[in-house]
């Protein structure tokens, strides 16, 4: 029989991920747009505030075992006893952490300053539970290889959500129907991926508990660094005096930072396991080879990032309407930042997967640390514009200390001709969307052509070797034979 490509499996993967994660742009920005007329800046930057606190807490929660999830299902023999015990730990974790935000809503929500945030605070956290035990699912089914069920699972998430927040939202019940059209949303991903991916409440055979506390806490500490350096942004400009509005101004330029974002979640989580899986099989040359592909492709998003950035006082005109015009600077400048997140999170997974979790610190820890400063430092004087040059700037500086992280401890650099082309055309399609002035539906031709420049660059300068080109044409309908 043979062999697995795992290369293949992985990008094969990541499209299935990343085409199902891009609902959340179609229908986030949908929601985000619906939103933003109906709840206005003030109370979109309620919510926006409320959705950031309770998102860092799950994303928090599911991080103390989610690369070590991955790394140690796609190293077992039997999966099961494992697959039980993460999925009691999740629960638990998420029932303690929705009991303690629930108790510290009140205090939270007088340090912000908008006292009203009590009761949202205390009714979002019930989807923290649900988050967590859903994503320990759904890490098992990628340790395992299910990445298209992974897959099918955003699909139902993202389209359930925006259904049931307009629905509850257009019946009259404002901050409160987004909230409960969040919970709603969890709890049907949860459904869908139990039915592909169900392991046994109880085991016969429990697992060590001892050996994956000792592979989780480094990562833990690590990612949450990462997440805290996510969701500090808001954080403080609300504590350095700044108002809702400008809070959701700043919200609205997050969402449409979100494709980045979104090629992180469906990518560097199947690149663990790809990795983990070519280490066991002892395909090492593979794995370096995957190492230093996965890369090169954190570099291909710099030209989106920038033919974007060039069009964002459009795009925020387009998809928001009146009223956040400003968020256009600002999703500008975030654009950038979320791609150097991109790069720092996939050597993150490279160290993850190549038995160096502890090395993550090195550069998790001075991200979190020069983020807090910068913001400290910019706010009080720029505010929002401020917070996300900062952001920007030090995602930044991350990115190049993860890369010489992985470099030194590992041998594995990235092509710096890669990164040099990609500049080049960036720079000359930014310069294009910013000169090239449109209004209204001539925007996604804009956009659409800009990356079809974009892309056909790359293949210009040649960037593309030919064992690529050949398995990217594998996934035409008409030509399924893989490059061997």
């Amino acid at each position: 029989m043979k062999p697995r490509d795992r290369g293949r499996d992985l990008l094969d993967g990541t499209l299935w991920g990343f085409l199902a994660e891009s609902l959340f742009p179609l229908t986030g920005l949908l929601t985000a747009s619906f939103l933003t007329r109906r709840l206005l800046p003030e109370g979109y930057g309620v919510f926006t505030l409320v959705a950031s606190l309770v998102a860092w807490v799950e994303w928090t929660v599911t991080s103390v075992f989610s690369r070590t999830t991955l790394k140690l299902i796609a190293e077992a023999e039997d999966w099961r006893p494992l697959g039980t015990t993460l999925v009691r730990w999740h629960l638990y974790l998420g029932v303690v952490a929705a009991a303690g935000i629930a108790a510290l809503a009140g205090p939270l929500a007088q340090l912000l300053g908008e006292p009203e945030m009590t009761t949202y605070l205390r009714l979002m956290a019930l989807e923290i539970p649900l988050f967590s035990v859903a994503q320990a699912h759904r890490n098992i089914l990628t340790g395992t290889g299910g990445f298209r069920q992974r897959a099918v699972t955003s699909v139902w998430r993202w389209t359930a959500r925006l259904v049931f927040i307009v629905v509850l939202v257009q019946l009259g019940f404002s901050v409160t129907g987004a909230i409960v059209g969040n919970l709603a949303a969890s709890l049907v991903e949860l459904i869908v991926v139990r039915y592909y991916c169900h392991p046994p409440l109880v085991s016969a055979t429990p697992f060590p508990a001892s050996r994956l506390t000792d592979y989780a806490v480094p990562l833990f500490v690590s990612t949450l660094c990462i997440r805290l350096f996510d969701v500090q942004i808001l954080l403080m400009l609300k504590l350095c005096g700044g108002t809702a509005a400008e809070v959701g101004l700043l919200g609205a330029a997050a969402n449409l930072a979100i494709l980045p974002r979104l090629f992180t979640l469906s990518f560097t989580p199947l690149l663990v396991a790809t990795l983990t899986h070519l280490q066991r099989d002892g395909q090492v040359k593979k794995a370096r080879d995957i190492c230093r592909d996965s890369l090169r492709l954190g570099f291909f998003l710099l030209p989106v990032a920038g033919l974007t950035a060039g069009a964002g006082g459009e795009i925020t005109r387009f998809i928001f309407g009146r009223g956040f015009e400003a968020a256009g600077i600002l999703f500008a400048w975030q654009i950038f930042g979320v791609v150097a997140l991109v790069v720092l999170n996939t050597c993150a997974s490279i160290l993850t997967a190549t038995d160096r979790p502890a090395q993550i610190l090195y550069f998790a820890l001075p991200l979190v640390m020069a983020g807090a400063v910068a913001n400290l430092l910019v706010i009080p004087r720029w505010r929002a514009e401020g917070a996300v040059i900062a952001m920007t700037g030090c995602a930044t500086f991350g990115a190049v200390v993860a890369l010489v992280v992985v470099g030194r401890t590992r041998q594995i650099w990235p092509s710096f001709v890669s990164l040099a082309r990609s500049a080049v055309i960036t720079a000359g399609v930014f310069a294009l969307s910013v000169h090239w002035p449109v209004a209204g539906a001539w925007l996604l031709l804009k956009l659409t052509l800009l990356f079809a420049f974009a892309v056909g660059s790359f293949f210009l300068l040649r960037e593309f070797t030919p064992r690529e080109v050949a398995l990217a044409r594998s996934f035409l309908p008409w030509n399924r034979s893989a490059p061997s």
